[in-house]
């Protein structure tokens, strides 16, 4: 995926590009129900399932954290609860993938 710049200086980068992104994700690591429609996504850390229609799941940079270096590539990205995100982000002085789940 290559990488856009944005006119401001986040570094997730425009509102078109995290949409993108999400799409992304719920197509690939999505379940789909009876109807072959994706109606969950997992998240990565503790396999909790959630909505994919609900704004109730977070995408966390891993295995390279933030402050590593990470970047919001598709293969740096994984969906997250926002528990287990929190929790990630608790622990940010040592980085997420050491983080045992």
């Amino acid at each position: 995926m290559p990488v856009m710049s944005s006119s401001n200086s986040n570094e997730r980068g425009s509102s078109y590009d995290r949409r993108r992104r999400r799409a992304w994700l719920v197509e690939t690591f999505g379940l789909r129900n009876a109807r072959g429609r994706i109606a969950w996504v997992v998240c990565h850390h503790c396999g909790r399932r959630m909505r994919a229609s609900a704004g109730v799941w977070e995408v966390d940079r891993f295995p390279v954290c933030g402050h590593a270096g990470g970047s919001y590539r598709r293969g740096n990205i994984v969906i997250s609860c926002p528990d287990c995100n929190k929790r990630c982000a608790s622990s940010h002085s040592a980085c997420r993938s050491d983080v045992p789940f």
